[in-house]
């Protein structure tokens, strides 16, 4: 029999007491057909359905009504399962009674190595759970655990829970049951790792054991009482990264208590009371996380020293946005903090450095006093810090408290000491929350020129981001602008930082050649050293072919040419970054065009300007990844062997650009200046250079654009590129 290829749907009902139903298929086999069936406790049902089709379903002793189109007979089929993504459907039978399946019941005492598959999903616990010590429970990607009570699992051994971002393992209560307990590591002999987990409605707990969580996601719309935290631990070993906890402001978020270690980075809490508490750590790292309307404090430590609360973004916090009790040598970096009832609070003896920090629209920007009696107040050193906006004090101090502030910036006081400035800071966007500076902000080069030189090497700014006075080598590295027929992942752009800081691209803009055509890179879209982003038409598309990559952001509310077009990449400032004028014929790769073959860029260091830096993919494309067509040791480790530098990128003005590099022996160069077209714009007389350092004057004045410097020998050996940015001002 031939099958129709259709899509498909997923439902799934879970029966909390005997249950009876009937599914009608109206018109499938040109009757009325009807599917009467008796569910027990628990049962879980599922099954593919050819659409386009419509479903209705009620909870209870009620009928569920399926309506399909019409199909001609026996091209509509069914699969009654327990777990997920029936592979295989099977021919409907008219009257033919619904097949009842039993769900898999996990063990009360696991005392043997243990997998939990997807094919065995879901599991049922109606017990307490215990893995015993040196016994390891692996729950294999896309497994569902449900609960069906208040109960929990006791980790004694080693708990390994690894799934995908497209297949998460989920633990959840049953329908009917407001949550469940905890997964509680006690003394465990292994480490118990959630990655791609998801726990709704319930909690972890942890004891003397070694935790790491990993693109980790726990939701929580219980009524928790105020003591009690989605994740609390006495005496562990904690890695918390990536991972997201959404509240609904009763209880706590993180309290870890005597950790022996802690590294919280890059998590993401909303309505999360107390987002991350550390008490009585040394050492201890709160790294760029964003915390959005804790109904207390963002992040707070007690009794702790030598911790570093750095690059973190706390928004709305009812209380503190940081604060600090009896803490010593605590390192404040680079944070921002807005909208709360204090920015930083010290208080009881705490010591601390604020370093480069952004507080903004806080009704006190820093609150410092003696909490309890005779235990001493708090005591700060405020450098190259904005404080704007404060709605009742900048600085509160008691009697028993101090600050020093120097190479600082505020808009509402003047204060005296080193460099002050008294002043607006001129942010991007405070609408949009980009705190970033504009170009023309008294903030930039203002910070202690003793402190550490911004990534561009310039001296330091004031506030947590600098202003980029060089350029990030962020380049245009993969393009899919028209996908397989068979392989539609919509189109899509890869951009790479092949730079050796990390790049805040918060706020550039993707376009194509078209103005109008705008797509905005989100708040908070930091690249690493060889980090990879990709810029998606459609992310839901793309998703279904390429499901392991994890870096993507859109959409982009326009597709990409065909026949060839350019792409470009702005700052947050307007300026170009860097542009690519491809095309669907030759000399450019044609396979790109429908084909499935993506067009990569051989090397991020080549100029991707020219079509012959650029190859069709292997398969469809490598998003997220080196490049398929990447070629080694053309360029790799150039501008580092021949220490190219051009200064100041990007140029202003008619101020003369130098030209830097160390050659490796002596002969005849020539310096070309190309725009980002790939149209020669002029050349430099040829010099002759020596082995060793060599520096080049270029007076040509240029108009606003993106340029490519291109240094090579007269025989052209040992070509090396740079790209350089002319702004006006």
């Amino acid at each position: 029999m031939s099958r129709k290829i259709f899509t498909s749907i997923i439902f799934a009902l879970i029966f909390v007491s005997n249950s009876y139903g009937h599914f009608m298929g109206n018109n499938c086999l040109f009757q009325d057909m009807t599917f009467e069936f008796q569910l027990y406790n628990h049962y879980y049902l599922k099954a593919d359905i050819p659409g386009p089709e419509k479903f209705f379903g009620i909870e209870g002793n009620s009928a569920f009504n399926l309506e399909l189109n019409c199909f001609p007979e026996k091209d509509c089929f069914w699969n009654p399962a327990i777990g997920k993504d029936v592979q295989e459907s099977v021919d409907i039978v008219p009257n033919e009674p619904l097949t009842k399946v039993s769900p898999t019941s996990l063990p009360c005492n696991i005392n043997e190595n243990l997998t939990l598959t997807k094919e065995n999903s879901p599991y049922f616990i109606d017990c307490n759970v215990e893995i015993q010590p040196n016994v390891l429970l692996k729950i294999e990607k896309g497994v569902d655990i449900v609960f069906l009570d208040s109960v929990s699992i006791y980790v004694y051994g080693e708990l390994s829970a690894e799934g995908t971002s497209v297949e998460p393992i989920t633990f959840k209560p049953s329908i009917g049951i407001g949550g469940w307990g905890k997964i509680i590591n006690y003394h465990a002999t292994g480490l118990c790792l959630l990655k791609y987990v998801t726990i709704i409605n319930g909690s972890l707990d942890a004891s003397y054991s070694e935790v790491t969580l990993e693109n980790f996601y726990l939701s929580n719309d219980r009524d928790l009482n105020s003591s009690d935290g989605l994740f609390t631990s006495f005496g562990c070993k904690l890695q918390i990264l990536k991972s997201k906890f959404i509240g609904n402001n009763t209880g706590e978020g993180l309290i870890f208590k005597y950790p022996e270690t802690a590294h919280i980075e890059s998590c993401y809490f909303r309505d999360v009371p107390d987002a991350v508490e550390l008490q009585y750590i040394n050492g201890g790292v709160v790294k760029n996380n964003i915390i959005i309307n804790p109904h207390d404090d963002g992040i707070d430590l007690n009794y702790s020293e030598n911790a570093i609360v750095t690059g973190n973004k706390v928004y709305n916090a009812f209380d503190n946005g940081v604060t600090f009790d009896s803490c010593q040598n605590i390192l404040i970096e680079k944070n921002l903090i807005v909208g709360c009832l204090h920015g930083i609070n010290l208080a009881n003896n705490t010591h601390a450095t604020c370093l480069n920090n952004t507080l903004y629209g806080n009704e006190k920007s820093i609150f410092l006093h003696q909490k309890n009696e005779a235990s001493g107040g708090g005591h700060i050193n405020i450098l190259n810090t904005i404080l704007s906006t404060s709605t009742v004090q900048v600085i509160s101090a008691d009697q028993y408290s101090s600050f020093s502030i120097s190479f600082s910036l505020c808009d509402t006081q003047n204060f005296t000491g080193n460099e002050n400035i008294f002043d607006d800071p001129l942010f991007v966007s405070v609408a949009d929350s980009n705190f970033q500076l504009q170009p023309d902000s008294p903030g930039i080069n203002a910070g202690d020129p003793q402190s550490v030189p911004d990534p561009d090497g310039t001296r330091s700014d004031v506030g947590a981001y600098f202003f980029n006075f060089g350029i990030f080598n962020v380049v245009l590295n993969e393009i899919n602008y028209k996908s397989a027929v068979n392989f539609d992942a919509g189109d899509w752009v890869e951009i790479y930082n092949a730079d050796e800081n990390t790049a805040d691209i918060s706020g550039w803009t993707f376009k194509d050649e078209d103005d109008a055509h705008t797509f905005d890179i989100p708040f908070n879209t930091v690249l690493q050293p060889g980090g990879f982003l990709v810029l998606c038409e459609n992310i839901s598309l793309f998703r279904q072919q390429h499901p392991n990559v994890e870096n993507v952001t859109g959409n982009f509310l326009f597709g990409l040419s065909s026949t060839g077009e350019a792409v470009r990449l702005f700052n947050h400032t307007g300026n170009l970054v860097d542009s690519v004028l491809y095309s669907g014929q030759s000399p450019w790769p044609v396979e790109p065009n429908g084909q499935g073959p993506t067009l990569e860029l051989k090397n991020p260091l080549l100029d991707n300007t020219l079509s012959e830096s650029w190859a069709a993919s292997s398969l469809y494309g490598t998003p997220g990844a080196i490049n398929s067509s990447y070629i080694s040791g053309i360029f790799d480790g150039a501008g580092a062997d021949f220490g190219l530098n051009v200064f100041p990128n990007p140029a202003k003005g008619n101020c003369p650009v130098q030209i830097d590099f160390d050659s490796p022996n002596a002969g005849i160069v020539v310096v070309k200046i190309f725009d980002y077209s790939g149209k020669l714009v002029f050349e430099l007389p040829k010099e002759y250079v020596i082995p060793g350092k060599n520096s080049i004057k270029m007076k040509e004045i240029l108009i606003q654009g993106l340029y490519l410097i291109s240094i090579s020998f007269a025989d052209n050996r040992n070509i090396l590129t740079q790209k350089l940015i002319k702004i006006s001002h």
